[in-house]
């Protein structure tokens, strides 16, 4: 006579396997944190500027050109949150806003102190005309980068 025996439960070589997935779901899930931090600054960036160049061509509504921007108005206006009439981007660099063009026709706002991987994807968001108001010009990107960014 056979006797049938039931038992329940798992082996200790099923349950390391398990482990050992869950541990690389988990590794795989904090690598791509980095990238998804630096994408959603990038994207909130991209709106910030589209929405401060809106911003600073309706106070300047009433004038022909830029040449009374300064960033004493901007910051006063509360168009951009300043310290010292300095604003500060998400990377801890300054945001300034001055006139630029032939008779100040346009006006550019610049990023300072921007990593290498934002710049890149700002500029990338520049090219495919995420941008409404604004054009990234003359920019290389490297890490602490200068960015401009110029009415269109």
């Amino acid at each position: 006579m056979i006797k049938k025996t039931s038992q329940s439960g798992r082996s200790m070589v099923e349950m390391l396997g398990v482990i050992a997935i869950i541990g690389l779901i988990t590794v795989a899930g904090v690598t791509s944190m980095g990238y998804v931090d630096s994408y959603f600054r990038s994207s909130a960036t991209v709106i910030e500027i589209d929405d401060l160049a809106k911003d600073i061509v309706d106070t300047y509504s009433w004038s022909a050109n830029f040449s009374d921007l300064d960033m004493e108005t901007i910051c006063e206006e509360g168009i951009l949150k300043c310290t010292n009439q300095v604003g500060k981007n998400r990377w801890g660099g300054d945001i300034t806003v001055a006139p630029s063009g032939a008779g100040n026709s346009t006006f550019t706002i610049t990023y300072n102190n921007v990593p290498q991987i934002p710049c890149e994807q700002l500029l990338h968001a520049s090219s495919e005309d995420e941008f409404h108001y604004v054009t990234a010009e003359n920019i290389q990107c490297s890490d602490n980068s200068t960015m401009n960014f110029i009415l269109k």
